[in-house]
């Protein structure tokens, strides 16, 4: 993808396809025409607000074509009008149009193929001849709920046409020959990848999930995966405050003219307590990508900030605090982060299993070692995975364990702890060095890349501000 950075124009640079995600989806819509050649392009837009419109761009990535386009649809909980912007469709495949006078069938729990053709009062030797004799008829061999089937007969009453769709990108058709046979084919749907920009204040009392779905993003995991893009500078579930905002840059994914998922979230800003965190996803072209700052580094540090998504800290790193249950003084050298029971526990850096197991004091624990110079120990858990055994590798995030209340306990807690060359030092006062930042060509070709998407954040956001703006002298005139 970094290639495309220097070949083409504005936001284009952000679109692409999301390969290799087969997943099932409601059935393709009729689509109108053959799309043969790459030399002409139509595309009819309708906007709201008085239906803006502007020049359209063109440009090309591979084999896609990129239509960059501005039109709006509605922002933010502030009311801010956001603007969509690209739109790139995919042409690998021609479009065939669907038969306007199939039924359609959809697979329900206990279907079989040839349950379906005698309920319809299709031939099953017709059946026969797909699966036997066509080159895709070992698509039809296992059918699943939710998968759609699309028929029609002649006026003999024979079957004339069979599509099966088992997922929303790609159709099989089966069409009778003058021999009476089948030939068969695979038909591409029209996938569309929209470049959107959303701007998210976060008011009293919600999360940043739940603002950004109020704001019109669609997909909860999108939000998700902007908090993991900067979960190693923000604590997002402690230091998130009232006014805090952000603004991303991403894409949704458009199938046949509606929407089917989000895709890649591309440039991001996130303001905590007044602190602004910038990040934009890169492809340096030989085999990494990722999130970076402005600077080249990467967003993912050695350390997580913290190891759950907790409610609360209700015990800080203290050497004289006063112990719960055994009312007396000693050092608690650890945090305890207070969650449901089952909130999974995650490992916060790279590292290796030194022990595991079970003890009156510590309940469920899981002790890693990080580089031969750190220890983490996760106290009070429910259970741990049961393949933690002394020697196992896990990764930066992995899952270990469940919060519980095993040992000496109060309440359903993680006692989280970090050791440096075998001393107890405060997780929060832990100085994380920053990853391996990006040099030379490539880091040449990050900055080009970020102020272009800068320019586009910049310009997407002045033109809600104004939409806004004209919506607001609307309503009074």
């Amino acid at each position: 993808m970094g290639s495309y950075f220097s070949r083409l124009p504005g936001i284009s640079l952000l679109l692409r396809i999301k390969n290799n995600s087969w997943l099932r989806h409601e059935s393709v819509r009729n689509t109108l025409g053959v799309l043969t050649t790459l030399s002409v392009w139509f595309l009819a837009v309708v906007v709201g607000l008085g239906g803006v419109s502007s020049p359209i761009e063109t440009g090309s990535i591979g084999n896609h074509s990129t239509l960059n386009i501005s039109s709006t649809v509605v922002g933010h909980s502030a009311d801010i009008v956001e603007p969509v912007l690209p739109i790139t469709v995919r042409t690998n495949a021609p479009i065939q149009s669907q038969r306007l006078n199939t039924s359609t069938v959809t697979v329900t729990r206990g279907d079989t193929l040839s349950g379906i053709f005698n309920e319809y009062g299709l031939s099953v030797r017709d059946l026969h001849r797909i699966l036997k004799s066509t080159d895709h008829g070992r698509n039809l061999r296992r059918i699943f709920i939710g998968d759609k089937l699309y028929y029609a007969t002649n006026g003999e009453g024979q079957l004339d046409y069979l599509a099966y769709q088992s997922n929303p990108r790609v159709k099989t058709v089966f069409e009778r020959t003058d021999e009476g046979g089948f030939n068969s084919s695979e038909v591409q749907a029209e996938v569309e990848m929209r470049s959107v920009y959303k701007h998210v204040v976060i008011d009293k009392g919600k999360s940043p999930i739940s603002a950004g779905l109020a704001a019109g993003i669609r997909s909860e995991e999108t939000i998700v995966d902007l908090t993991r893009a900067l979960e190693w500078d923000i604590d997002f579930w402690h230091d998130i405050r009232p006014n805090d905002e952000y603004r991303i840059l991403y894409t949704e994914e458009h199938i046949d003219g509606e929407y089917y998922t989000d895709g890649q979230i591309y440039a991001l800003e996130f303001i905590n307590r007044g602190k602004k965190h910038q990040a934009y996803f890169f492809d340096d072209s030989e085999g990494s990508m990722g999130f970076y700052f402005r600077d080249g580094s990467p967003t993912r540090k050695q350390w997580l900030k913290a190891p759950l998504e907790y409610v609360r800290i209700s015990s800080n790193f203290n050497p004289r605090r006063l112990h719960p249950i055994l009312k007396v003084r000693r050092p608690h050298n650890g945090i305890d982060y207070a969650a449901p029971t089952g909130t999974p526990v995650r490992a916060t850096s790279k590292g290796v299993v030194r022990k595991s197991g079970y003890t009156r004091n510590n309940g469920n624990y899981v002790f890693l070692t990080h580089d031969g110079k750190f220890e983490t120990r996760y106290l009070h858990l429910q259970k741990y995975a049961n393949s933690l055994k002394a020697g196992t590798s896990v990764n930066q995030g992995q899952v270990i364990g469940w919060v519980g209340m095993t040992g000496l306990a109060t309440g359903p807690h993680l006692h989280y702890e970090i050791l440096h060359n075998g001393r107890h030092t405060n997780p929060k006062h832990l100085k994380v060095p920053p990853g391996k930042p990006l040099s030379g060509s490539i880091l040449e070709r990050f900055t080009s890349h970020v102020s272009e998407l800068e320019e586009r954040m910049q310009a997407a956001h002045l033109l809600a501000l104004e939409a806004k703006e004209d919506a607001i002298a609307d309503s009074g005139s």
